[in-house]
């Protein structure tokens, strides 16, 4: 896992944020990889990778998923979904399906 201790904690401080920002986080971490390496982790570019972390392009649904995968959940399908279009319990759903698809 690339990820340092902390890195749990920091993520949680930004809930019901957007995936962007968490994603910022987790590729800002000591012992994360490089933007250029996760691109290549996820199936895309560097350059498609930068938008995606400025706020300038959404996931497509594969990708949302592989981003998951290569976090080990901790930036999840979810986070790329706004808040204000998901009830509550469409939310815990979502987290519960990310958490079997991890396993």
């Amino acid at each position: 896992m690339f990820i340092y201790v902390n890195m749990k904690d920091d993520l949680n401080k930004t809930k019901g944020t957007h995936g962007m920002n968490k994603l910022k986080i987790y590729l800002s971490q000591r012992g994360a990889p490089t933007q250029r390496d996760f691109a290549e982790m996820i199936g895309t570019t560097p350059t498609n990778l930068g938008r995606l972390v400025n706020g300038k392009s959404s996931p497509s649904l594969p990708m949302a998923y592989e981003i998951e995968k290569n976090t080990g959940g901790l930036v999840s399908v979810y986070h790329w979904i706004p808040d204000e279009q998901l009830d509550f319990r469409t939310r815990k759903r979502l987290e519960g399906d990310s958490k079997k698809r991890l396993k």
